[in-house]
């Protein structure tokens, strides 16, 4: 990936699929990415995420996570994010028909959506800012 790096003026983006930090630390040491998207519900939660954004971001590179789980790693990762970075974008899994805001979102009682702006604005609930849909959960 450095290589590909090197080889053209596209940003590099990867790392949805990896676990590990040290997989983050190689990657960063190599300057292997433009854009790392480590992904809280695959990486260890958010407090292992953090640090993986701090060391990223350390090296001069964006800390941009994978979002493409449902609405609450979605949230998850939109909350560290906002709060350790100056993260210039973020990925929004939305790609209907099949995968909707709906459909990602079916446990939460309100689905995550952006503005008319396309923003995607903080809520000032506790927590993650969500709350769970009992109905669907015990379905």
């Amino acid at each position: 990936m450095a290589k590909l790096r090197e080889l053209t003026s596209i940003r590099i983006a990867g790392g949805e699929m990896n676990r590990r930090w040290h997989d983050f630390r190689e990657m960063a040491d190599y300057g292997s990415l433009d854009v790392y998207q480590p992904d809280v519900a695959l990486a260890g939660g958010i407090t292992q995420v953090k640090k993986i954004g701090e060391l990223v971001q350390g090296s001069g590179h964006i800390f941009s996570p994978h979002t493409w789980s449902n609405g609450i790693g979605l949230l998850a990762n939109l909350h560290l994010s906002v709060a350790i970075s100056d993260c210039p974008y973020i990925e929004f899994p939305y790609d209907p028909p099949a995968w909707t805001n709906e459909r990602r979102d079916f446990v939460l009682k309100e689905t995550v959506k952006p503005n008319g702006h396309g923003e995607l604005i903080m809520s000032d609930k506790p927590g993650l800012g969500f709350e769970l849909d009992d109905t669907a959960l015990a379905k």
